[in-house]
């Protein structure tokens, strides 16, 4: 009998996949929120016809300084973009500045029923 794995969902941030396929997928319902998450938190406001208000928009952060202000209200975003996923707990948020790069990374650590996730996001 043939070892079938169940795909859910195209993976976010996008990968290539290890198995054949184009696209990496996701291999369970709470990873594919989490991956839903994730790509909502890159739109603009009102990209999406449904759940205008799921994204956090954050080219509004682009030329703002890296001041705890801007860490703060990206937080309220992200916190705010979470009310709209019915099972998903964000547990902890967490900001690492790199001065050099001007780089901000944002980790994250989800709950999603009794699983939990870390996911790091660069920008």
């Amino acid at each position: 009998m043939r070892n079938a794995t169940k795909t859910f969902n195209i993976k976010f941030p996008l990968e290539e996949s290890d198995r054949g396929s184009f696209l990496k997928m996701t291999e369970s319902s709470n990873e594919k929120a989490v991956s839903n998450f994730l790509f909502f938190l890159s739109l603009k406001d009102n990209e999406l016809l449904y759940k205008n208000n799921a994204s956090l928009n954050i080219v509004d952060f682009l030329f703002q300084p890296l001041d705890d202000l801007t860490m703060k209200e990206i937080k309220t975003r992200i916190e705010e973009a979470s009310s709209n996923f019915e099972n998903l707990k964000i547990k902890e948020i967490n900001f690492e500045k790199s001065e050099s790069n001007f780089l901000v990374g944002v980790n994250l650590v989800i709950n999603i029923f009794s699983e939990q996730f870390n996911v790091s996001i660069q920008s």
